[in-house]
Formats: structure tokens, sequence, C-alpha cells
């Protein structure tokens, strides 16, 4: 019976990043990463040692905690209590067992109390659908079905054996298009990824074969990852990640590990996404909030003619939001206007409250315009945060492709940046014209 399907790669990262655990420790740890079930070089270089850098996370780095996933763990911590848990199951099943903790009931006991998990496993489908696998679990396969909307295909096969020798194909994990934790971002497997001369990326393991599956219900189970042999597929039938809400639950669930994935930024930010949508259910201790729409965007509205859009602040932190001020930052031709909600006396938000910002777009031009709104708040973190708004005048020629960006005259500064920590700033690139 096959169990291992991949094969560690011997790479030295010439400048590897600095990783230690956070300086400050909370009294009650909020996530829990069950560290025995995967292979230990896997465990630290693609998952814990970003977890514990606050460089990638640093409102996760102080209150994560490793354990063994076994019985002496579970009476000394009540599971229920951690927001997020973290499966890392390796070559295991679903139902593995390690003396009477059950990883499967330890992952209903999480749903019933309204709290998280991240499950990631490279045989979990293997085992509970294959026929090669030798187990079929009814109770696995259920859950898989009806729990996490996974619709199982086939063993992918990126790899040919000939004799003695394998011969392994590159591939590429993309992220599902406006998915949020997929963000429709490449992953390169089997490879090395050169994101500038004389930098290459390299995996953790070299991968043989995996599963791919459907979604049951895309809306209700969001795929999340899938498997491409190019960079123009995108079939809907080989997914590799997946993501659900049951109840105030959530859970994410891949096929693959995270040591497929070429680089520490790819491997880090993955994670990075994934526990941050799944904490999203979990109001944040500090002051916090959304904001609906992200990005106000008006679309095409005729010169001299104007079109208004609402935008509300949410508060969904546990401390009380105030919001100091909010202004346009960024606002050519001041062809923008805030005609109610603008703020320039402090105001208070209780978590669940809401304020109101209107905006007017009324464009001189026959062009694209892109603003910037400023919100400034006691938010964590997040002193300032900016807005992108964007309109164009109506009538626009047709001109082909327009690229533009989120930084006017094209410039992105970093500041200063103290040594030896990092920022790290988004780069929005958006085709304003009428051709791809």
């Amino acid at each position: 019976m096959k169990r291992i399907f991949i094969f560690l790669v011997l790479i030295f990262f010439i400048a590897p990043l600095s990783r230690q655990p956070s300086a400050v420790f909370a009294e009650q740890p909020k996530y829990i990463l069950f560290d025995n079930l995967e292979n230990k070089n896997f465990v630290d270089s693609a998952y814990w040692n970003y977890l514990i850098d606050p460089q990638y996370m640093p409102e996760i780095a102080p209150y994560v905690i490793r354990k063994p996933f076994n019985d002496v763990t579970l009476q000394q911590y009540k599971l229920t209590d951690f927001d997020v848990a973290i499966f890392l199951l390796g070559d295991n099943r679903l139902n593995t067992r390690v003396g009477n903790a059950s990883v499967l009931n330890a992952i209903r006991q999480m749903i019933a109390a309204g709290k998280n998990c991240l499950i990631i496993g490279r045989n979990v489908l293997y085992y509970a659908f294959n026929p090669a696998g030798g187990d079929l679990n009814p109770e696995v396969q259920k859950f898989l079905s009806d729990t996490l909307g996974i619709e199982y295909l086939t063993r992918m096969k990126v790899s040919r054996q000939t004799g003695n020798q394998i011969e392994y194909w590159s591939f590429n994990v993309r992220g599902a298009f406006g998915d949020p934790v997929g963000q429709s971002i490449i992953k390169w497997c089997n490879i090395g990824y050169t994101p500038q001369p004389g930098v290459t990326w390299w995996p953790l393991a070299i991968y043989l074969e995996f599963d791919v599956f459907k979604s049951k219900d895309p809306v209700k189970y969001p795929p999340v990852d899938h498997f491409i042999r190019t960079n123009n597929d995108y079939p809907d039938d080989t997914i590799v990640g997946i993501r659900t809400e049951i109840g105030t639950a959530r859970l994410c669930f891949w096929s693959i590990g995270f040591e497929a994935f070429a680089g520490d930024i790819p491997r880090a930010y993955q994670l990075l996404r994934a526990i941050n949508w799944l904490k999203g259910n979990i109001a944040p201790d500090g002051a916090t909030y959304d904001v609906d729409p992200i990005i106000v965007d008006f679309g095409e509205v005729e010169p001299g003619k104007s079109d208004t859009i609402e935008m509300k602040i949410i508060s969904t932190g546990k401390l009380d939001l105030v919001l100091e001020e909010i202004d346009f930052w960024e606002n050519p031709d001041d062809v923008f206007e805030i005609i109610s909600g603008k703020i320039t006396n402090p105001i208070t938000l209780k978590r669940g409250q809401s304020h109101s910002v209107k905006i007017r777009f009324t464009p001189k031009e026959k062009i694209g315009y892109k603003g910037s709104l400023s919100i400034k708040s006691n938010a964590l973190y997040q002193e300032y945060r900016y807005i992108e708004v964007w309109g164009y005048g109506g009538g626009i020629q047709a001109k082909g492709p327009i690229l533009t960006t989120n930084f006017p005259e094209n410039l992105i500064d970093f500041g200063k940046v103290k040594k030896p920590t990092s920022k790290i700033i988004e780069l929005v690139l958006k085709n304003i014209g009428d051709q791809t």
C-alpha cells in the first residue's frame, strides 16, 4: 500500500530569515498546532517558523502554541478554548487516533463550539475515497462529503517512474479568483521559482501524486486552491483547497501540504490568509473594523453628471472603535466628494455599530479617476487605513489596455524601516482600459 508520496528536497537557503518566538506570550493562547502527525521538518519549515515570526504574523505569534495530538494535551488544555486548531495530518487518515484522542472527534468538538479548524493532509482523501487506499471509512467519507462539501475525483500523478528512475513534472497551485484565502495567487511546485535575477525560491518537497476533487456546491463550499498545469488553465474539477462555514464555525482543508510551495513568502502568506479568514468569526481583542465595500468603484459616469455610493464602517473588535477622521487623501481634480458622514471630531462605535459615509463622483472628463479615502482611528495595528475610490468618465474612447496602480506617480515609498524588521506594502494593478 502506498503511504508516503513525497521526497525531501535538500536545499539550504543562502540567507534564511531570522525566526524566533515572540518575547511576549499570552496567558491564554488562542491558536494550537498539533505537530506529531507530520514530518518535523515540514512542521517547522512550512508552518511553525512563520506562525511564531512577528514579521509575518504580528497578531498571531504571541498567542500560538504547538503540542502533540494525544490524551495528555487534550487533558492539559480544553480544546474549545482555542480560536483555531491546526491539524497537520501528514500521511495519516482523518480518523487517526493517538491513544483515546481522535482527530475526527476533536474537529467535531471545535465545530460544535463554533470554533475553527485548519486541516491539511496529503492522504486524507486517498484513504477515504480511493479503493487503493484500503480504508474507505463511511464515517470519514460522510464528514468529508457532507461537512466539507468534497466530491472526490482522483489521484493526480505529476511523475513517471521508468525502472529505477523517477521523472517528476512541475505544476502550479493557483488561488481561486476573488477568494479571500486563495486570492488568485500562483504557487510554484516541483520546481524552483525565480522572482528576480539571482534569487530562486524552492519547495521543501517534491510531490509524485496527490488528490484532487470538486466542490459539491461552490457557494456553500468555496474552492480556495486549484491544481493547474499551465498558467491559463482554470478547471473547476481539480481543487486541492476548500473552505466552508457551519454556523459560526469555519473550516479550511487542503489535500496538499504547504511544503509543496516554492518560497517562504508563498508559504507564509497562504498560511496567514487561511488563519485570518478562520479567525474572522472571533472578535479581536482590540478595536478593529470592516469596511463595506472595501473598494468604492463607481464604474462609468457621464462627465458633468453624478453618482453616489454609500460605504459602511462596522466596528468588529472587543474594544470600542474611535473614528477620529475621514477625508480624502488623494482626490484628482476634486471629482470625489463626501456628502455625508465626514468626520472631523471623534465618534465612538461599539461592536456591531456602524458609521455610513456617502461619496459622490462627478467626472469632468472622459478619463479614469482614482482617489484614496483616509480613515484615522484607534484600530489595532492600523491607525491609518486607505480605501481606494475608482471612477471613469463615461464614453471613454477605445485605447486598449491601460494599467494603473494604487500609488500616485507609480512610486512605492517604504519610508524608513528599522533593521531587522520589514514592511509590507500591497501593490494593486488595475486595467482601466477597454481591452485585456
